[in-house]
């Protein structure tokens, strides 16, 4: 899933449950819940090893993602809950290293197990509406 869609999923947690130290963890498991809904994922090469268009959607998603970390940040977000719900694809990152790959090989399979990714239209539906939902959430408790 992109991350846009987890932060907008972390910034309706943090709004639902204003104190960060119970929204950080519920973030943090209800990333691994998202991934369970088929999602349209960037571009990547077998086994996850990117591409040159995984860097392209990558990116954009990165800018989207600062845009919206910068709009729930002004309605009152805890960052510490946004990092909560980003820190499963953070700790992903970590993959191809050879020490953090024998430390957290169990993690990596379980990341990979939940994954329900697809091209298809419906992975790309699925996540235009969890942010469409987010967003009309947000703006409704501002």
């Amino acid at each position: 899933m992109l991350i846009v869609s987890h932060i907008a999923a972390g910034a309706v947690i943090a709004k639902a449950i204003p104190n960060p130290w119970i929204a950080a963890p519920l973030a943090f498991v209800g990333h691994f819940l998202l991934d369970m809904i088929p999602h349209a994922q960037a571009p990547t090469d077998e086994g996850y090893r990117p591409n040159k268009r995984t860097y392209v959607v990558v990116s954009l998603d990165l800018i989207a993602s600062a845009a919206f970390i910068f709009y729930f940040h002004l309605t009152g977000t805890s960052l510490v809950v946004l990092l909560g719900a980003v820190l499963p694809d953070l700790l992903d990152l970590t993959r191809y290293n050879g020490v953090f790959y024998k430390i957290f090989r169990a993690y990596y399979d379980f990341h990979d197990k939940v994954q329900k990714e697809t091209n298809k239209p419906i992975g790309f539906v699925t996540q235009i509406l969890l942010l469409m939902i987010c967003i009309i959430f947000l703006n409704r408790s501002l």
